[in-house]
């Protein structure tokens, strides 16, 4: 895997780790509270849609997790990855 797929591999692992950690649990009771489609969040999130810096940004806040945070350990779960595959 390239560095950018590592990259885009890392925040969408991170990101489902934190919906997980979160009062919300799963992706179907974030949508259900954003008032999304599930599929819809779902495929954005597993990355087979873009997803768009401000969707991002709308479920960390809701999330209670702070942006810069969030990258933080982004990119630790990225280095880990790139250490496990040199």
């Amino acid at each position: 895997a390239d560095r950018v797929d590592l990259a885009v591999d890392a925040l969408q692992q991170q990101l489902l780790a934190e919906i997980a950690a979160s009062e919300f649990r799963t992706i179907r009771r974030l949508a259900d509270t954003m008032g999304v489609d599930y599929h819809t969040l779902t495929r954005h999130i597993n990355g087979r849609a873009p997803l768009k810096m401000s969707r991002l940004y709308e479920i960390l806040e809701l999330l209670g997790v702070g942006v810069g945070e969030f990258f933080t350990s982004v990119e630790a779960r990225e280095r880990r990855s790139l250490r496990r595959s040199a």
